[in-house]
């Protein structure tokens, strides 16, 4: 599946290399992600004062932690999936199928 981020960082560093943080506009690619090698979900949610508004946000990390996609969702999307994966970090050693509707994630 190729995918075009809202942005993306690259980072270097001497010690530990390359590392890429993307801002994703939809969880497909963290679904297959998942599937493909397991990862780490970390959900947030926070008050932004220069918005007015709260945010929320589903971070995957690949399990070596070098990638990084970000979802923004909305806060009922956020509840759902802060329910679903049962706390705000989630770790999958191994590769997991999940199903998606919109951006909440399901069991198959």
């Amino acid at each position: 599946m190729l995918f075009s981020p809202i942005n993306t960082l690259l980072f270097a560093f001497e010690r530990t290399g390359l590392s890429v943080d993307c801002n994703v506009q939809e969880a497909m690619p963290v679904k297959l992600a998942l599937a493909a090698e397991g990862g780490i979900i970390k959900l947030q949610s926070f008050y932004m004062e220069t918005h007015k508004k709260e945010v929320s946000f589903l971070n995957y990390y690949t399990p070596c932690r070098k990638i990084k996609l970000i979802l923004e969702m909305t806060h009922s999307e956020y509840i759902h999936n802060l329910d679903f994966f049962g706390g705000a970090e989630a770790i999958f050693d191994e590769p997991i199928i999940f199903d998606l509707v919109g951006n909440k994630f399901k069991m198959p």
